[in-house]
């Protein structure tokens, strides 16, 4: 019709087996699509352990909105008799029909058009919900009471409220507003998030046994902007109530000081650091006043067992990448697995924790180290899922600061005043290792000129050079007197030729002659290149920064080469020769060893793109890989973009008294079944640690090295297959753990020192398995852990050697 415009399409969304349409008018949250996964997976967990298989669901979602949720329960969730899909707009309501018809599910889903309070009690005159879902836009404290009266008994309550900023207490009037929502006062703390939940579960306690029943938390948590709680609700016969846990806060304004009274219980006033006082109305730490809040519930958030159910059913049943629920709930059961006690209330944070003390202090310990030393002292601590540096704990926090004070006194605060009692724990000062760790480039070998036993030719210019090469016959010398040849095309090295430049004359390992440009070795045999400085030069400007005009078309850019590529060849030998890229290069590694080339020698030679180059080599300093192999004797590798020196896809290295310096990622790097050996050479200063072995790497031996200043582990070994032997090794002064093994990776330790690391001196995570070793009998067999932030951090295997000592492992 003339004038007549057509109405928009409203948008549709896939989420997990449900596909909605969405008006503009409906509301509908894809922020929280993780929750309602999360309600899915706890649905489904519950209906796989039901008692009787012939248990059926019948599910109230209360505030629908488009029937999302509605929809997945009916889709994802087994045995379910049928789900009311309830809202009080109709159209609401009109979307849920016709989504409900799109998705298949009409025999399951009922639409529902009335208040969410008298869809509830209405359901209750005749057949209960067994559960009821909860999700309101803001608080749910108004539609609480009438779920926990109407709900069956022991059934499952579902609520969200999305009102955190009341809930947080940042201002009066939140305060007023969530006491007329839910009978309690929220504090300022850290531990807000937790503070949250366990207010409304409290409100939820007390709503509950005003109708003879009590609340049984399954699966509780706060993500960005809401709580999202998972409880059960049970009968209790009238003369026998149970009480509920609740307790009120005591929280400094200032501090991270906080104590908690629990209702109907006397206090302990001996003054003891084990015992709070909690007449007092200052803060005992800095002497402010303490803000009171709550109540708040103080039993368990969390169902232990179904947790843990649900993490086994997923983990075995899906190999891919885990969902953010999955993730979440893994998280979960990771902070219930790491505590002895299922009782432990809000949160300290450790940055809050220390922050009145950062002006003085250098170094605060790690969250690893705190939890230790409570541990130490007797008391459980764990971790929380809702605050990445928290510690959980039974200790009052009159202990919490004791160790404060315990550890400002160790590490340069000792005119501290003792405002706390010291508990018997200590901590050891942090030890750097003070050995002087410069490498020295050993002695040069009985190389030169004289071995040659062809012709010998010399030559100055480089036309002159390629017509040389091309006319060389097996063992001549061709000799460089020019101090630079710019190559236009690369410069092939044919077999049996030694190609020498010019030294300086005050530095044997300073060669004068440079190449501008590409050396490649092809499918030859026993070439030596001696005494040269291959310099890649920098793309062209107008290829580095191309233009997309109808004039200029778009420039493409060079492929990626190495300045010295070494293909298919064998018995090739680089001696005190120099290679580096110039700024902007375009390479993959400064050397490349390629397709099986096998006995390929780096001697006394230095990979590097330091400051008189510009900037790091864009790729690795030597790559190894497709079953070659090399060996780099009194070589270093510096300051490339990658790591130094790179061996993958079956390659094998050897490597002797190198220097793997300022990489920008591992100073050795193993990986995709490579293997290396590694005797007598200096890692430092990494950004990805000094050895890094992965992905079915092998590092079958590595021996008297030092490792040492690397910003991450010193030694990182992870992934199914990967491996590393690591004897009489001196791994110091790294910024994360020395010793680091996860995912199934393995590592063996004879004999090794391991001191002054942040972190740990050996750290495990996951699945790794760290063995370390002692010989029966030799006290000095052994390997030495000090200084670190902590000695083991995880699970290790201690192994002692009896009867005669391993082959190789004596001097």
């Amino acid at each position: 019709m003339p004038g007549s415009s057509t109405p928009p399409v409203p948008p549709e969304y896939d989420e997990g087996r449900a596909k909605v349409t969405v008006a503009s008018n409906v509301f509908f949250s894809q922020h929280q699509e993780l929750q309602r996964d999360m309600t899915v997976l706890l649905l489904q967990h519950l209906q796989a352990k039901a008692a009787s298989p012939s248990t059926h669901l019948r599910i109230l979602d209360a505030l629908s909105g488009c029937g999302i949720r509605a929809i997945r329960y009916a889709l994802e969730v087994p045995r379910v008799v049928y789900v009311v899909a309830n809202d009080v707009d109709a159209d609401a309501v009109a979307s849920i029909e016709a989504n409900v018809l799109h998705n298949h599910v009409i025999h399951v889903v009922q639409t529902s058009h009335m208040d969410a309070v008298d869809c509830m009690w209405k359901a209750a005159r005749t057949t209960k919900f067994d559960v009821i879902d909860l999700d309101p836009f803001g608080a749910c404290a108004s539609l609480l009471a009438s779920a926990i009266a109407t709900v069956s008994s022991g059934g499952l309550i579902c609520a969200t409220d999305t009102d955190m900023h009341t809930l947080l207490g940042k201002t009066s009037h939140a305060h007023a507003t969530c006491h007329a929502q839910y009978g309690a006062v929220p504090v300022t703390a850290a531990y807000g998030k937790e503070l949250a939940i366990r207010i409304i579960l409290g409100a939820a306690a007390s709503l509950a046994a005003a109708h003879h029943r009590v609340i049984e938390p399954v699966l509780c948590t706060a993500v960005e902007f809401y709580v999202r709680l998972h409880f059960r609700v049970h009968n209790v016969p009238p003369n026998a109530p149970e009480p509920a846990s609740l307790a009120i806060v005591h929280q400094c304004i200032r501090c991270a000081y906080f104590r908690l009274r629990p209702l109907g219980h006397t206090n302990s006033n001996d003054g003891s650091c084990d015992n709070d006082n909690g007449d007092s109305v200052a803060c005992p730490v800095c002497g402010s006043s303490l803000q009171i809040g709550g109540p708040l519930w103080t039993g368990p958030l969390q169902d232990k067992d179904a947790i843990a159910s649900i993490i086994t059913t997923e983990t075995c049943a899906s190999t891919a990448q885990p969902s953010p629920a999955t993730s979440l709930l893994r998280s979960i059961h990771r902070e219930l697995m790491d505590s002895t006690d299922d009782d432990l209330v809000l949160f300290i944070s450790m940055p809050k924790l220390f922050r009145p003390f950062k002006a003085i202090l250098k170094a605060t310990p790690s969250k690893q180290t705190f939890q230790t030393a409570l541990e130490t002292l007797g008391y459980a601590t764990t971790t929380t899922h809702l605050d990445p540096m928290g510690i959980k704990t039974n200790a009052n926090m009159m202990v919490v600061y004791s160790v404060v004070v315990t550890w400002l006194h160790a590490h340069g605060c000792a005119n501290t005043a003792p405002i706390l009692p010291k508990p018997n724990v200590h901590f050891a000062p942090p030890v750097k290792c003070t050995v002087d760790h410069t490498w020295q480039r050993p002695d040069a070998r009985s190389t030169g000129s004289n071995d040659v036993i062809g012709q010998t030719f010399h030559v100055s210019a480089v036309d002159a050079l390629t017509a040389t090469l091309a006319l060389a016959r097996p063992h001549d010398c061709v000799i460089l007197h020019g101090h630079r040849y710019v190559l236009t095309s690369p410069l092939l090295i044919p077999s049996h030729v030694t190609l020498q430049g010019r030294m300086s004359s005050g530095d044997d390992s300073r060669p004068e002659t440079t190449l501008v440009g590409q050396v490649v070795v092809r499918a030859a045999s026993h070439v030596t290149l001696r005494h040269l400085h291959v310099q890649y030069p920098a793309a062209p400007s107008h290829i580095v920064t191309p233009t997309t005009t109808d004039a200029q078309p778009l420039s493409k850019r060079p492929a990626r080469v190495h300045p010295v590529l070494i293909t298919s060849s064998s018995h090739v030998q680089l001696d005190r020769c120099r290679v580096s890229c110039a700024r902007r290069a375009a390479v993959l590694a400064c050397v490349g060893i390629v397709d099986g080339s096998a006995s390929i020698t780096l001697m006394r030679s230095t990979i590097h793109a330091g400051p008189q180059a510009g900037v790091c080599v864009a790729g690795c300093g030597v790559d190894v890989q497709s079953g070659s192999s090399c060996h780099v004797v009194g070589t270093r590798v510096a300051d490339c973009g990658k790591s130094g020196l790179f061996v993958h896809s079956f390659g094998s290295v050897r490597v002797e008294q190198c220097h793997m310096d300022r990489n920008g990622m591992a100073g050795v790097e193993v990986t995709t079944h490579g293997t290396a050996w590694l005797v007598r050479n200096v890692l430092s200063r990494g950004k990805k640690g000094g050895m890094l072995v992965h992905s079915g790497g092998r590092v079958d031996l590595a021996d008297a090295n030092v490792v040492t200043r690397n910003a991450l582990a010193g030694v990182d070994v992870r992934g199914v297959g990967s491996m590393a032997v690591l004897r009489r090794n001196h791994v110091c002064n790294g910024r994360a753990s020395g010793v680091f093994v996860s995912d199934d990776g393995h590592v063996e330790l004879h004999r090794n020192v391991l001191v002054g690391h942040k972190r740990a001196g050996i750290e495990t995570n996951g699945d790794g398995d760290a063995v370390v070793y002692t010989r029966q009998g030799h006290a000095e067999a052994k390997n030495e852990i000090s200084g670190n932030g902590i000695p083991v951090l995880g699970a290790t295997r201690d192994v002692m050697q009896a009867g005669m000592p391993m082959e190789g492992m004596d001097d």
